[in-house]
Protein backbone atom coordinates (compact mmCIF):
# COMPACT_ATOMS: atom_id res chain seq x y z
CA UNK A 1 0.00 0.00 0.00
CA UNK A 2 1.15 3.26 -0.83
CA UNK A 3 1.99 6.13 2.05
CA UNK A 4 -0.07 8.90 1.98
CA UNK A 5 1.06 11.68 3.61
CA UNK A 6 -1.43 12.90 6.34
CA UNK A 7 -3.82 15.56 5.48
CA UNK A 8 -5.23 16.46 9.18
CA UNK A 9 -3.40 17.55 12.23
CA UNK A 10 -3.85 14.70 14.77
CA UNK A 11 -2.56 12.32 11.61
CA UNK A 12 0.37 14.20 11.10
CA UNK A 13 0.45 14.56 15.34
CA UNK A 14 0.85 10.99 15.18
CA UNK A 15 3.41 10.30 12.90
CA UNK A 16 5.01 13.39 14.26
CA UNK A 17 5.13 11.32 17.29
CA UNK A 18 6.21 8.43 16.07
CA UNK A 19 9.45 9.50 14.53
CA UNK A 20 10.19 11.44 17.88
CA UNK A 21 9.61 8.29 19.99
CA UNK A 22 11.81 6.67 17.37
CA UNK A 23 14.24 8.84 17.88
CA UNK A 24 13.93 8.82 21.56
CA UNK A 25 14.15 4.91 21.28
CA UNK A 26 17.38 5.26 19.33
CA UNK A 27 19.43 7.83 21.75
CA UNK A 28 19.19 5.76 24.82
CA UNK A 29 20.71 3.14 23.13
CA UNK A 30 23.26 4.76 20.68
CA UNK A 31 25.00 8.15 20.43
CA UNK A 32 24.07 10.84 18.74
CA UNK A 33 26.62 10.22 15.58
CA UNK A 34 25.49 6.90 15.39
CA UNK A 35 21.85 7.59 14.85
CA UNK A 36 20.66 8.01 11.23
CA UNK A 37 17.61 8.17 9.51
CA UNK A 38 17.58 5.19 8.18
CA UNK A 39 17.83 3.85 11.54
CA UNK A 40 14.63 5.75 12.97
CA UNK A 41 12.45 4.82 9.58
CA UNK A 42 13.60 1.23 10.93
CA UNK A 43 11.89 1.69 14.09
CA UNK A 44 8.58 3.21 12.60
CA UNK A 45 6.34 2.13 9.71
CA UNK A 46 7.58 4.78 7.45
CA UNK A 47 10.45 4.71 5.23
CA UNK A 48 13.06 6.97 5.00
CA UNK A 49 12.19 8.26 1.81
CA UNK A 50 8.63 8.89 3.85
CA UNK A 51 10.11 10.47 6.40
CA UNK A 52 12.16 12.93 3.98
CA UNK A 53 8.46 14.23 3.51
CA UNK A 54 8.18 15.73 7.45
CA UNK A 55 12.01 16.41 7.86
CA UNK A 56 15.22 17.52 6.75
CA UNK A 57 17.64 16.16 8.51
CA UNK A 58 17.37 14.02 11.71
CA UNK A 59 18.79 17.17 13.48
CA UNK A 60 15.10 18.55 13.13
CA UNK A 61 13.80 15.88 15.04
CA UNK A 62 16.13 16.10 18.22
CA UNK A 63 15.32 20.27 17.88
CA UNK A 64 11.35 19.24 18.29
CA UNK A 65 12.89 16.36 21.35
CA UNK A 66 14.32 19.63 23.27
CA UNK A 67 11.69 21.71 23.22
CA UNK A 68 9.60 18.98 24.74
CA UNK A 69 11.67 17.83 27.04
CA UNK A 70 12.17 21.68 28.29
CA UNK A 71 8.50 22.24 28.42
CA UNK A 72 8.29 18.71 30.76
CA UNK A 73 11.15 20.07 32.51
CA UNK A 74 9.71 23.21 33.42
CA UNK A 75 6.33 21.82 34.09
CA UNK A 76 7.86 20.29 36.78
CA UNK A 77 9.20 22.68 38.39
CA UNK A 78 5.59 24.47 38.30
CA UNK A 79 4.21 21.59 40.13
CA UNK A 80 6.53 21.64 43.02
CA UNK A 81 7.50 25.02 43.42
CA UNK A 82 6.16 27.31 46.11
CA UNK A 83 6.73 30.70 47.40
CA UNK A 84 9.85 32.16 49.12
CA UNK A 85 11.38 28.99 49.46
CA UNK A 86 14.88 28.45 51.28
CA UNK A 87 17.66 28.42 49.23
CA UNK A 88 18.70 24.54 49.85
CA UNK A 89 15.22 23.36 49.04
CA UNK A 90 15.17 25.31 45.89
CA UNK A 91 18.87 24.23 44.51
CA UNK A 92 17.54 20.75 45.92
CA UNK A 93 14.44 20.83 44.03
CA UNK A 94 16.10 22.32 40.86
CA UNK A 95 18.52 19.69 40.94
CA UNK A 96 16.14 17.07 41.28
CA UNK A 97 14.31 17.63 38.16
CA UNK A 98 17.58 18.49 36.21
CA UNK A 99 18.47 14.98 36.91
CA UNK A 100 15.42 13.50 36.19
CA UNK A 101 15.09 15.22 32.78
CA UNK A 102 19.34 14.26 32.35
CA UNK A 103 18.56 13.82 28.48
CA UNK A 104 18.08 17.54 28.08
CA UNK A 105 21.54 18.16 29.45
CA UNK A 106 22.55 15.81 26.95
CA UNK A 107 21.33 17.16 24.13
CA UNK A 108 22.00 20.92 25.31
CA UNK A 109 25.76 19.64 25.11
CA UNK A 110 25.52 19.12 21.46
CA UNK A 111 23.02 21.97 20.30
CA UNK A 112 25.65 24.22 19.27
CA UNK A 113 28.52 22.28 17.92
CA UNK A 114 26.31 19.63 15.86
CA UNK A 115 22.09 20.39 16.02
CA UNK A 116 21.93 23.92 14.91
CA UNK A 117 24.86 23.77 12.65
CA UNK A 118 22.78 20.94 10.57
CA UNK A 119 19.28 22.94 10.53
CA UNK A 120 18.24 25.17 7.98
CA UNK A 121 17.54 29.00 9.21
CA UNK A 122 13.56 28.88 8.98
CA UNK A 123 13.78 25.82 11.32
CA UNK A 124 16.42 26.96 13.68
CA UNK A 125 14.54 30.33 14.04
CA UNK A 126 11.41 28.39 14.76
CA UNK A 127 13.10 26.22 17.56
CA UNK A 128 14.62 29.38 19.26
CA UNK A 129 11.02 31.05 19.21
CA UNK A 130 9.31 28.35 21.08
CA UNK A 131 12.59 27.43 23.04
CA UNK A 132 12.81 30.93 24.49
CA UNK A 133 8.57 31.47 24.81
CA UNK A 134 9.22 27.67 27.57
CA UNK A 135 11.72 29.84 29.56
CA UNK A 136 9.52 32.51 30.20
CA UNK A 137 8.31 29.72 32.76
CA UNK A 138 11.91 29.11 34.36
CA UNK A 139 12.08 32.69 34.94
CA UNK A 140 8.78 32.65 36.82
CA UNK A 141 9.41 29.75 38.65
CA UNK A 142 12.70 31.96 40.03
CA UNK A 143 10.91 34.58 40.58
CA UNK A 144 8.24 32.85 42.58
CA UNK A 145 10.68 30.78 45.17
CA UNK A 146 13.32 34.09 45.21
CA UNK A 147 11.80 37.07 45.00
CA UNK A 148 14.58 39.18 45.92
CA UNK A 149 16.70 38.54 42.54
CA UNK A 150 16.03 41.07 40.47
CA UNK A 151 15.64 40.48 36.86
CA UNK A 152 19.23 40.45 35.72
CA UNK A 153 20.37 38.13 38.86
CA UNK A 154 17.70 35.60 37.48
CA UNK A 155 18.90 36.08 34.05
CA UNK A 156 22.73 35.21 35.20
CA UNK A 157 21.57 32.55 37.57
CA UNK A 158 19.52 30.42 34.63
CA UNK A 159 22.79 31.04 32.44
CA UNK A 160 24.95 29.87 34.82
CA UNK A 161 23.21 27.00 35.42
CA UNK A 162 22.98 26.23 31.96
CA UNK A 163 26.73 26.28 31.66
CA UNK A 164 27.54 24.85 35.09
CA UNK A 165 25.19 21.17 33.58
CA UNK A 166 26.41 21.06 30.05
CA UNK A 167 30.42 21.02 31.47
CA UNK A 168 29.68 18.50 34.77
CA UNK A 169 27.27 16.45 33.03
CA UNK A 170 30.16 14.79 30.40
CA UNK A 171 32.44 14.13 32.98
CA UNK A 172 30.08 12.99 35.52
CA UNK A 173 29.34 10.13 32.95
CA UNK A 174 31.66 8.89 31.11
CA UNK A 175 30.96 6.43 28.36
CA UNK A 176 32.56 2.66 28.72
CA UNK A 177 35.83 3.50 26.94
CA UNK A 178 36.28 6.48 28.62
CA UNK A 179 36.46 4.61 32.48
CA UNK A 180 38.29 2.16 30.76
CA UNK A 181 41.06 5.14 29.78
CA UNK A 182 40.95 6.67 32.80
CA UNK A 183 41.46 3.16 34.57
CA UNK A 184 44.40 1.97 32.19
CA UNK A 185 46.23 5.31 32.60
CA UNK A 186 46.29 5.31 36.06
CA UNK A 187 45.16 8.91 35.88
CA UNK A 188 44.37 10.50 39.81
CA UNK A 189 41.30 11.65 39.02
CA UNK A 190 37.60 10.62 41.09
CA UNK A 191 34.23 11.04 38.52
CA UNK A 192 32.06 13.09 40.24
CA UNK A 193 28.12 12.99 40.81
CA UNK A 194 26.37 14.75 38.42
CA UNK A 195 23.46 16.21 41.44
CA UNK A 196 26.04 16.55 43.49
CA UNK A 197 28.81 18.45 42.15
CA UNK A 198 25.78 20.76 40.53
CA UNK A 199 24.25 21.44 43.32
CA UNK A 200 27.72 22.88 44.72
CA UNK A 201 28.42 24.94 42.13
CA UNK A 202 24.85 26.42 41.83
CA UNK A 203 24.63 26.88 45.72
CA UNK A 204 28.20 29.03 45.15
CA UNK A 205 26.80 31.15 42.21
CA UNK A 206 23.56 31.71 43.71
CA UNK A 207 24.34 32.91 47.62
CA UNK A 208 27.18 35.10 45.62
CA UNK A 209 24.37 37.30 43.81
CA UNK A 210 21.67 36.81 46.84
CA UNK A 211 25.03 38.57 48.64
CA UNK A 212 25.68 41.27 45.90
CA UNK A 213 23.65 44.46 47.00
CA UNK A 214 24.48 45.84 42.64
CA UNK A 215 21.82 46.05 40.76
Amino acid sequence: MDFKRARNKNNKAKRWNEIIHSAIHLFEKKSYAEITIKDIANDTSFTRANIYKYISTKEDIFLEIIIRDSGKWINDLQKKTTNNMEIDDFLELWCKTINKHKRLIQLFTLLPFVIEKNVSLEKLTSFKSKFFKNLGGIYRVINQCLPTLSEDKINSFVQAQYYFSIGILPIAEPDEIQKRALELSNADFIIPEFYSELNNHLKIYLMGLLNNKSN
